[in-house]
């Protein structure tokens, strides 16, 4: 090694490290200058792994090489084996999605096919996560339609529920679905118990692939029904043995040989992915998934494999006796022995050079090929939409840059009303939804949109100053206790590693023993933390995040219940996944929470809510940011020093992906608006107690009758109710 160091580490300090490195297997971390995980990697024997991206450079590929430039700690996990480190390296890899591994793309939107099986009469739906709750899962997989369509396509055969209804009860009129022969109609007790767990039992069958069992079973009763003279049902299950003999015939191939089986090839070209799965069972292929993987540029084969065959059966619901690769990968003997827990039985990792499997594998590969070509220009077509848009839009306001963040602000209320107020955010022309912001008005009920968007725009920059100084603080390794919670490093440097299940393994961190208390940054970039800080002015950093912690409390309670607690302020704020895009997702975006300040911002409104947004500002000397007003009625784009608004022409890309955000902003400030009214309307003055929650307020109402009772009782009388201390009782008087 040189006496330069290739690394942000000095040399004398990265020799001894590497000098100390054990000889055992285990999982290392590589970090950069703010302790964010570049990289996380396994090795059979720690020292010879990370040393060899120290040797010499020229003989790393360029993304290894950038990627060691900027490492400026070395953190390892040593493991009792090679599976262990493993089963430590996919927890780790999920928990910090390192921006130089390759990571599977947008796997959270993942579907499978549940199956609840602890329901009398079994419900079939999609599902997102797998749970240790007694149903049936199958998945991944990556085409949400073509799920939902396969779904539609089983109820014709099988019949079975969809819905969600509470089946302990028996209802009077069954659904639509019932009528045209979807659904068998258990709501209505048309089915008995046993003959609807024989129809699910066929269902799981068919989408194992045993279409031949399930055929046999249907064929049987078939005749049995003939027999019996019941001809309608004999036609009805001939009709449906039918559509599954179609079914089964397209899937069918005569070529691979019997048995269970996932054959897996890529294709591969300027750093984007294409990986294709066929699955075959019983000698039939029944499903085919394609996959896309990010930060691969400049990865060999290897290491391609060996990521996606490590991700993907982390997550699939099934690991069949055999999987064809079309070359080996990385430890495959970890993964064998993996693989085989998962499963249950025995597993073979087969590279076939020849013969039947080897041309399904090349069918496989072609497949792969012609998938990657259709998505790169799928992606052509999305970068002109996007990226192209932000540049346009840049150059027709003027900017410098291209705006890569632009924020847009909303107000909604009915006649001055529960008002409440939207930011929305996109990034390189792209909603960033783990950055959307929801605003509950203090003000009050005010029919004036000018003084609140001059509110909001100041919280929204106040915080921005905050959380700037918060990290600031951190930087410079100030800690804070928040009383618990996932240990973070104080000074940078030791990892944040979860407790999961994989054996017993030992922590040892690069730099000796720290002070693992959480930092307020680490502290501020937590969901629901950073999202709820209220508008602090002199009071100390560690009270604000003290509070936050409460509030991220109402928080997740709001999103979970709908109930808002009147000073919760933000409650509630990432955005609801009503597209089936997770808010968590959008590898690459900013995450610096408040702190992250936008290229442009976007006021919805005209000249006075613009000038609102200018003078709020100004007076919370907030950095000089492109602003701008639309107005929706001749979408008009008004600027400061401008007196004539811009108008976008109306073919304009730039022109849309404005429109667009303005209507996410609008949509997500009215339904934020909807859920505050409904609260509104339902609620009580107890609410607004701080203090008082469901129960309390329960058990006051039981013993008091009404709120005007509670007012009315004595402070003996009140502090008699279970959990009424003296603190709520003045909260009781001085609300009631």
């Amino acid at each position: 090694m040189s006496t330069e160091s290739p690394c942000l580490i000095p040399a004398e300090q990265l020799s001894a490290q590497l000098q100390q490195l054990p000889r055992q297997p285990g999982v290392y971390l590589m970090k950069d200058a703010d302790g964010r995980v570049l990289y996380v990697g396994k090795a059979g024997v720690l020292r010879n792994r990370v040393r060899s991206y120290f040797g010499h450079q020229a003989d790393l590929a360029p993304k290894t090489r950038a990627m060691v430039a900027r490492v400026a700690g070395i953190d390892y996990i040593v493991t009792g084996s090679e599976k262990e480190a493993l089963l430590l390296e996919s927890n780790l890899l999920k928990e910090h999605r390192p921006r130089y591994n390759i990571k599977l793309r947008d796997d959270k939107q993942y579907l499978y096919l549940k199956i609840g099986m602890a329901d009398r009469y079994p419900r079939v739906y999609t599902a997102r996560r797998v749970a240790a709750d007694g149903g049936r899962y199958f998945g991944p997989y990556t085409n949400s339609q073509a799920m939902r369509d396969t779904i539609k396509h089983l109820q014709r055969l099988f019949q079975f529920r969809t819905c969600s209804l509470d089946l302990s009860k028996e209802y009077k009129r069954p659904c639509l679905l019932y009528h045209i022969k979807r659904c068998s109609g258990p709501c209505v007790r048309q089915v008995t118990d046993d003959e609807y767990a024989k129809s699910i039992q066929e269902l799981i069958w068919f989408v194992e692939g045993k279409h031949d069992d399930v055929l046999a079973q249907l064929r049987a009763d078939m005749e049995r029904a003939a027999d019996e003279l019941a001809f309608e049902r004999a036609a009805s299950l001939r009709d449906r043995i039918a559509a599954a003999e179609k079914v089964a015939e397209q899937q069918r191939i005569t070529t691979v040989g019997r048995g269970d089986l996932d054959a897996i090839a890529f294709a591969a070209e300027d750093g984007d992915v294409a990986v294709q799965v066929f699955t075959v069972r019983d000698d039939k292929i029944v499903g085919r998934e394609e996959f896309v993987l990010q930060d691969a540029e400049g990865a060999g084969t290897k290491e391609i494999l060996t990521q996606f065959v490590q991700q993907y059966y982390d997550r699939a619901t099934y690991v069949p006796p055999t999987v064809l690769l079309p070359e080996p990968i990385d430890s495959p003997d970890a993964f064998v022995s993996w693989l085989a827990d998962r499963r249950g039985g025995r597993v073979k990792l087969e590279v076939p050079r020849r013969g039947a499997k080897k041309q399904l594998l090349d069918l496989v590969a072609k497949n792969a090929a012609e998938a990657l070509e259709r998505l790169k220009q799928k992606w052509l077509a999305d970068e002109r939409m996007t990226r192209g848009a932000v540049r346009e839009l840049g150059e027709a306001l003027g900017l410098a840059e291209s705006p890569r963040r632009i924020e847009c602000y909303d107000i909604s209320h009915v006649q001055g009303t529960s008002t409440v107020a939207s930011m929305v955010v996109f990034e390189d022309g792209r909603p960033a939804r783990h950055a959307y912001r929801r605003f509950r008005i203090k003000a009050g009920d005010q029919n004036d949109d000018f003084a609140s968007m001059y509110e909001v725009i100041t919280r929204r920059f106040r915080r921005a100053a905050l959380a700037t100084e918060g990290k600031a603080g951190a930087t410079s390794g100030d800690a804070v206790s928040a009383g618990g919670g996932d240990a973070v490093s104080a000074g940078g440097g030791d990892a944040v590693v979860p407790d999961r299940s994989v054996g017993a393994y030992r922590y040892t961190p690069s730099g000796g023993p720290q002070t693992r208390t959480p930092t307020a940054d680490a502290l501020g970039t937590r969901p629901g933390v950073d999202d709820v800080l209220d508008d602090v002015d002199e009071q100390a950093d560690d009270e604000a995040i003290a509070a936050s912690i409460r509030v991220g409390q109402d928080a997740r309670r709001a999103e979970r219940t709908g109930e808002i607690p009147a000073d919760a302020g933000e409650a509630g704020l990432m955005a609801p996944e009503d597209d089936g895009v997770d808010t968590a997702a959008a590898a690459g975006s900013t995450r610096d929470g408040w702190a992250a300040l936008p290229d442009l911002v976007i006021i919805d409104g005209g000249k006075g809510q613009l000038n609102a947004a200018l003078e709020a500002m100004r007076d919370v000397a907030a950095p000089a940011i492109s602003t701008v007003g639309l107005a929706k009625e001749r979408e008009e784009i008004f600027r400061p020093g401008h007196s004539e608004p811009l108008r976008l022409a109306r073919t304009s890309q730039a022109l849309y992906l404005v429109q667009r955000i303005r209507d996410e902003a609008h949509r997500f400030a009215v339904t934020y608006h909807q859920l505050v009214r409904k609260k509104r309307m339902v609620g009580s003055r107890l609410d607004y107690v701080r203090g008082i929650g469901p129960k309390r307020k329960k058990e006051l109402i039981r013993r008091f009758g009404s709120v005007r009772g509670i007012a009315q009782a004595t402070d003996e009388e009140l502090l008699a109710v279970p959990g009424v201390n003296a603190e709520i009782v003045a909260q009781l008087r001085e609300q009631l």
